[in-house]
């Protein structure tokens, strides 16, 4: 595994900005570490505004990619918020599932570390933010010491996570529908409220007559 990179779209000037990104020199050649840095970034940009374009996460929710060019591969997790996680490897060094797993992982915890819809509109050039998890996955993949286990623990961590939220927005969206039923109660009442008062009225009148 060589990169692992958050990027996002900023808000005011619609452009791809990289959040958090750490490498692993070890695994690009000496000579050409400058330049393998700088392509990872600009290529990490690119990649984010085309994926975006192409699979907006307000349409499509979360979606994932993997792209090769040569003997490189990018597996990215375009989640539901607009934030965007990728893996830089080599071909065949990464499973699909151990990539869901730590790209899941990564959002996750960039989300609790730095809020949650904020980050668009917070910030609007490249930043360094630190993201310790990422280091992490990215040394222990490396060094062989991965434990799949816990992997596998923290993507149903997230999965359940995300449970959660969905269930919320669901009751949300239930509560949303009770609260238009209980206004529309309240206009029903309000209105035969009116029509009693306007016959008391003429009751009333007829009455004095």
């Amino acid at each position: 595994m060589i990169a692992i990179t958050i990027t996002c779209i900023s808000q005011e000037k619609q452009e791809a900005i990289i959040l958090s990104q750490v490498y692993d020199s070890s695994q690009i050649n000496l000579f050409h570490r400058t330049f393998a840095k700088k392509v990872l970034k600009n290529g990490s940009k690119e990649l984010t505004e085309s994926l975006m374009e192409k699979f907006n996460p307000h349409y499509h929710g979360s979606t994932f990619h993997v792209l090769q060019e040569g003997k490189y591969e990018l597996q990215a997790f375009v989640s539901y918020n607009g934030l965007i996680c990728m893996i830089a490897a080599q071909n065949g060094k990464l499973a699909e599932r151990q990539s869901k797993s730590i790209l899941s992982a990564c959002i996750n915890e960039f989300e609790s570390q730095y809020g949650y819809g904020k980050i668009q509109s917070t910030y609007e050039e490249d930043q360094n933010l630190e993201l310790p998890i990422m280091s992490e996955f990215l040394k222990s993949f490396n060094s062989g010491k991965l434990d799949n286990d816990k992997l596998d623990v923290a993507f149903d961590k997230v999965k359940y996570v995300k449970n959660i939220m969905h269930d919320n927005v669901k009751a949300l969206l239930r509560n949303t529908d009770d609260l238009n039923d209980l206004d529309k109660a309240a206009e029903e009442v309000k209105e035969n409220a009116n029509q009693f008062r306007k016959v008391a009225r003429k009751k009333k009148c007829c009455a004095i007559f």
